[in-house]
């Protein structure tokens, strides 16, 4: 069993045992809420890996919100490419809700977006050769509207699925240490001699640009209200 599918057996048993221990309904809501994305556990998910989420309920239904991610990879994926990834995300927004059942609400609102990204990604020819060498540097800002669902397992325990709108505004700086073949993604630079993409000579090549973003599935947050 991997680690991954030991983490959903474990929540799996939580929330069962949590729903038949219940004996409360949502209708007395805590008001502090964490939890994190676990769409990382099905590789589904479009944020960092890992992050962090929490809101605050200031009345029955409006809530300030707040996440942080992070995602960090280091090695070599096989003997010709690898790649070192680091990045932070944090976002600040407003939530509203809507009541729909006793355990059950419709939630939307809007959030500021920002990330910072650092991806280096090497590739090897031959092993007679040298490597070609990608460093990226790259920052982004934006707004993010969303909206979703949340259900009440009981008292403490809560998920919730969002979808959302990004709008922002993206620089990334890139350096070709030797010469070869790159192609920007929007999680930075995958090199390859076998693969087509932009030739650049040794030297440093800055993007700015601004871009929009639907994601049908955001996130699916596991949560827990004290």
């Amino acid at each position: 069993m991997t680690y991954k599918q030991t983490i959903l057996y474990l929540l799996t048993w939580l929330l069962v045992g949590s729903n038949l221990a219940a004996q409360t309904t949502n209708t007395d809501k805590p008001k502090l809420e964490i939890g994190t994305d676990l769409l990382w556990l099905i590789n589904k998910n479009t944020l960092p890996e890992y992050s962090v989420f929490s809101r605050w309920y200031y009345n029955s239904n409006q809530a300030i919100r707040f996440r942080i991610g992070t995602d960090i990879r280091v090695g070599p994926i096989n003997q010709v490419y690898g790649i070192e990834k680091a990045n932070i995300m944090i976002r600040l927004g407003h939530e509203w809700l809507k009541s729909v059942s006793i355990k059950t609400n419709l939630i939307w609102g809007i959030e500021a977006h920002y990330q910072k990204n650092r991806v280096s990604a090497y590739s090897f020819p031959s092993l007679t050769s040298f490597p070609f060498y990608y460093p990226e540097n790259s920052w982004q800002v934006g707004g993010v509207a969303f909206i979703g669902c949340q259900y009440f397992i009981n008292r403490n325990f809560s998920v919730s699925i969002e979808s959302n709108f990004k709008a922002f505004y993206r620089n990334y700086r890139l350096n070709n240490y030797s010469f070869g073949v790159v192609i920007v993604t929007a999680n930075g630079p995958i090199s390859s001699p076998a693969t087509a993409g932009i030739i650049l000579p040794s030297f440093e090549t800055s993007v700015v640009a601004g871009a929009f973003e639907v994601q049908p599935l955001q996130t699916f947050n596991f949560s827990y209200h004290f």
